[in-house]
Order: structure tokens, then sequence, then C-alpha cells
């Protein structure tokens, strides 16, 4: 991880505990809503450290479990609701991921690293436009929480898919076998969606 990109980093991390309390403040304590949040950075952050002493390509994939084990963790400790915890910490993730990314174009000046920042920002908006129209669609019968986020993750992790067949060199890819846990994880976000909007 270069200099430049440090500062970046930890200043996701604080907007990323910040719409973590914005969005769970109302029903859930604060102390709650921050523990859950620091073992979401911490298992993160200890992902993102293994991956950097051992397979520094797979940062992307061993951060996002990291991630995944402190969300169960946390919210287990938080007694925070599965959907709660899922619509606000995907939310609050992609911000933190939108400012790393910003920290990435600044020291690459790379065109790729600034298309794949603005897609990140269009899934921002596109999480706040179906947040406010989910609950309008005929086929999402059920009117759950959790929509908006499932959403965005299957659009980003399919789109994931052929960026990592036709560009296997790009920084947080595993060369083009990334598409195969990309769909995987893809697939399974569908079949979370399909069960949710059943009420399942």
């Amino acid at each position: 991880m270069s200099i430049l990109l440090s500062p970046f980093l930890f200043f996701g991390l604080i907007v990323f505990l910040y719409f973590l309390w914005k969005g769970l403040r109302e029903d859930y304590k604060v102390n709650n809503i921050f523990s859950f949040g620091f073992h979401v950075i911490i298992f993160m952050i200890i992902g993102l450290l293994v991956s950097l002493i051992f397979y520094k390509t797979a940062w992307f994939w061993l951060s996002y479990v990291g991630a995944i084990i402190g969300f169960v963790i946390g919210l287990n400790r938080a007694k925070i609701k599965f959907l709660d915890g899922l619509e606000t910490a995907v939310l609050s993730f992609f911000y933190l991921f939108e400012i790393v990314l910003v920290g990435f174009f600044l020291n690459l000046y790379d065109p790729l690293s600034f298309a794949i920042m603005v897609f990140v920002l269009w899934l921002l908006l596109l999480f706040y436009f179906l947040k406010g129209k989910y609950k309008s669609f005929g086929w999402y019968k059920s009117g759950r929480i959790g929509f908006s986020s499932l959403a965005v993750l299957i659009i980003f992790f399919a789109s994931r898919v052929p960026v990592a067949i036709f560009f296997p060199d790009m920084i947080s890819f595993l060369g083009k076998f990334d598409a195969i846990p990309s769909l995987l994880v893809c697939l399974f976000f569908i079949f979370i969606l399909i069960r949710l909007s059943k009420g399942l």
C-alpha cells in the first residue's frame, strides 16, 4: 500500500463508520453500532494484512472475506438484525470503496481506475434510487429491506466477471480466474434476493 493511499483508507474508514451510524442510529444503541462497525473494519484489515504478507494479488478477496467474518461476528455481538446490518453496511462499504478508488486514481492516474471510480459512484446513486422505488416493484412481493444492497452487490460482482476475462491484469483481480469467484458470489446474492422477495 502506497503512502498516498493510506490517508484515503483512513478517511474512508471514518466515512464508513459515519454512514453505519447514520443508517442504524434510530433503531440501535451507539455502542452497538460502533461495535458492529469495528468488527467489520478490524477483520477487513486483518484480511488485507494477510494478503500483503502472503499473496498481494488477493487483497480484494481476502479483505472481502475478512469483512464478511467481521460482519457476522459483529451482528451477533451487537444484536443487530441481518437485513438492517446488510443494508447499511453495503452502503457504507461502497462509500469506503469509492474513497479508496479516488486514492488509487490519484496514485496511478490510470483511466481504468477512473472508470471504476465512476462505476462505483453510479452504484451509490443506484442504491439510493432503488431504496426509494423497490416497494413499488410488483415482483418484489415481500417489500422487505435489503433489496437495494443486494441489487447493488449483484451488479458489482456480475460486472467483475467480464472485466476479469478481458482485463485480467487489473489491480483487484486474480487474473481470469477471478471470474469464477465473482460469478459464484453474484449467484449467491441472486439466490438471497429471490428468497427475500418471497418473504423467506
